[in-house]
């Protein structure tokens, strides 16, 4: 164990080393270009203060670069930290902007609901020395796994961090938060600290309305009322009805009416199965239409699967009597044989006695006597076979007895569950071809083809206060969770607030 220790600090030690050559050589290739950036900066304090302002230097940075009095090397890194560190570029960024809690502004403001991904870096204490030849560990830099993970943002737009406590979040920036936990990681451990933030998943945009595909969708940067009309499939506000979008409107109401009458014929078809009938029960008329609509072989189809679906119910039944007569029939064999098993024994008992009177007499031989015996011996365990036999049989029969009820039961709920399903999809694609019907009835009762009546646009976004109406236009930003009612608003505010929470599961 000594060694395996010791070989694994050598190994630490020598990445280590690397690790701080390659370093050394990223900052003499790439020194002139950072020492251009800071030339006008000057020197001293005051150069010194402003480079740690604009930059956010942490104390432990201002010790390793060799603050105000540093060397060239220094300086080029702290130049490359602000042309290369994404994540200081952004906080140095926030840090001239404002920061505090509020509603979100846009697209990219933290809202309720989303999911962050935050992962914290920390250096070890100044003076840290390793294990293995006095290494300064100072300068290597190491993620927090145990703060580091995924946090969702709460209805009050706070996130919870361990250690950390609550950090209120709602309306800012990633940078923002980057700050924010930051110097809330600062005040709660004393030691400062780097923090990365990103969206980890965002809850969609929902779409209502007169729109072809209604639904959920995915939230896009700077996502505008015009995008989501443009992904839910709806005409821009004031534009004409085309007759394009007639056309495709009435492609859809037909095959609506081809899924209902598809739909039908199979309800129908399980209708008769659980009658026990041969034919569809429904009136010619109306079976002309599903053969004009679907064609006859699908008819046939349907027609030739209720048959044998019949049939191999009366199998079955027939099977399940058959099985029934069967044990009958053994166990009344069973009685007869123990019956006539009962009598010879008592022929054999009344025989034994006769001979043991005999054999008392010295009229009849031993050997006849105990012949006798073992016959009657043989009879008695024949009767016992037989017996055992019989409560095995009468037992399959009370089983048989249980089991057809059951099984005709559980056919019955088999029918049943199919033929609920095919109502509900049945009443779902009625109630979509009762939506196309509406959108194409408004669309033909317009004035002129080339009458504009502008869209009604209204946005349902949850806040701290709960949910808030907005007037929107093609040109309003969306945020993750809104609700984009497009026309006449149908739906009371509890049903968008379900609708809301059941869509957050994306497109």
């Amino acid at each position: 164990m000594r060694i395996l220790f010791a070989i694994a600090v050598f190994l630490a030690a020598l990445v280590s080393i690397l690790a701080w050559k390659v370093s050394d050589d990223r900052v003499a290739t790439g020194g002139s270009l950072a020492e251009s950036r800071f030339a006008e900066a000057g020197s001293g304090e005051t150069w010194w203060s402003e480079l740690k302002q604009t930059l956010k230097i942490l104390p432990f940075e201002e010790r390793r670069f060799g603050g105000q009095d540093g060397d060239g090397a220094g300086r080029r890194v702290l130049a490359e930290i602000a042309d290369l560190s994404p994540t200081r570029r952004s906080v140095a960024k926030a840090s001239g902007g404002d920061c505090a809690p509020g509603e979100p502004a846009s697209a990219a403001s933290v809202v309720a609901g989303d999911k962050l991904r935050l992962r914290f870096f920390e250096q070890p204490a100044d003076g840290a020395k390793g294990t293995d030849r006095g290494l300064d560990l100072s300068a290597l830099v190491f993620e927090r796994l145990d703060l580091s993970g995924t946090y969702e943002v709460d209805d009050a737009g706070e996130v919870s961090i361990p250690l950390l406590a609550r950090v209120p979040v709602r309306g800012q920036s990633l940078a923002c938060v980057e700050r924010q936990v930051a110097n809330r990681y600062r005040e709660a451990l004393g030691t400062p600290a780097s923090v990365t933030a990103g969206f980890e998943t965002r809850h969609p945009v929902l779409v209502s309305g007169a729109v072809r595909s209604p639904g959920a969708y995915a939230t896009l940067p700077d996502m505008t009322v015009r995008h989501a009309l443009a992904l839910a499939g709806a005409e821009a506000a004031g534009a004409a009805a085309s007759a394009q979008t007639l056309t495709n409107l009435a492609a859809r109401r037909a095959e609506l009416d081809r899924l209902v009458l598809s739909l039908e014929l199979e309800i129908r078809r399980i209708e008769a199965v659980m009658a026990g009938k041969t034919e569809i029960g429904i009136d010619r008329e109306r079976l002309r239409t599903m053969i004009s609509v679907l064609g006859q072989r699908r008819v046939d189809s349907e027609l030739a699967a209720l048959r044998a679906a019949v049939d191999a119910r009366g199998l079955a039944r027939a099977n399940a009597s058959s099985h029934l007569e069967e044990l009958s029939s053994r166990v009344e064999l069973l009685k007869n044989q123990q019956a006539v098993t009962q009598d010879q024994i008592k022929q054999k008992r009344r025989r034994l006695d006769e001979l043991q009177a005999l054999n008392a007499q010295g009229l009849a031989p031993l050997y006849r006597l105990h012949a006798e015996e073992l016959s009657q011996m043989n009879l008695e365990r024949a009767q016992f076979q037989v017996s055992l036999d019989l409560a095995t049989a009468e037992d399959a029969l009370d089983a048989a007895r249980r089991d057809l009820p059951a099984q005709a039961s559980a056919d019955r709920s088999t029918l049943a569950g199919e033929l609920r399903d095919r109502v509900t999809e049945l009443n779902a694609i009625e109630g979509q071809l009762g939506a196309v019907a509406m959108q194409i009835d408004a669309l033909t009762k317009r004035p002129t083809a080339d009458a504009e009546v502008p869209l009604e646009l209204v946005v349902v976004r949850k806040s701290a206060e709960g949910l808030i109406d907005i007037d929107a236009s093609l040109d309003t930003t969306l945020l993750p969770g809104d609700i984009l009612e497009v026309g006449a608003r149908a739906r009371t505010r509890d049903q968008l607030a379900d609708a809301s929470i059941d869509s957050r599961g994306g497109r």
